[in-house]
């Protein structure tokens, strides 16, 4: 993104009280759960996007051509969908959400990604099932 210079963010999100799915219903239920969750959001971004599982709980997507504020509504978006959701174990579920934004003055992916969970832990810090952008500190 950066060669090309055009902008692009990374969403990173977890499912809130995972853990609960698992120790009510089964890992069977678990693992069901993460399917479904799946499929919803696939079935509500970009095929430019890149979306994937990270680990665990825990999903990323790469929004391509998507500046931080407009990173802010899809992933709000996905937020309310996956709220709202009726099917099976999404009916309870919930997610946080962090975002960061991927600029040329920042060194290597994996710090964009760290800079997005760090604003998910924000999520969760504030509350869980919202969505945080990560803000440098200022000195």
């Amino acid at each position: 993104m950066e060669r090309y210079d055009y902008p692009g963010s990374i969403m990173l999100f977890d499912i809130d009280f995972f853990k609960r799915i698992n120790d009510t219903h089964g890992h069977d239920a678990g693992d069901h759960a993460l399917k479904q969750l799946a499929q919803l959001v696939s079935q509500n971004v970009r095929k430019s996007d890149i979306f994937a599982r990270w680990g665990g709980e825990e999903f990323i997507i790469l929004l391509s051509h998507t500046a931080l504020t407009q990173a802010e509504q899809i992933a709000e978006k996905i937020r309310a969908l996956v709220e709202n959701s009726s099917l099976g174990y999404l009916k309870d579920m919930t997610i946080s959400i962090g975002l960061s934004e991927i600029t040329s003055t920042q060194g290597a992916l994996v710090q964009i990604i760290d800079e997005a969970d760090a604003a998910m832990y924000q999520a969760k810090n504030k509350g869980r099932n919202r969505v945080c952008v990560f803000q440098p500190e200022s000195n």
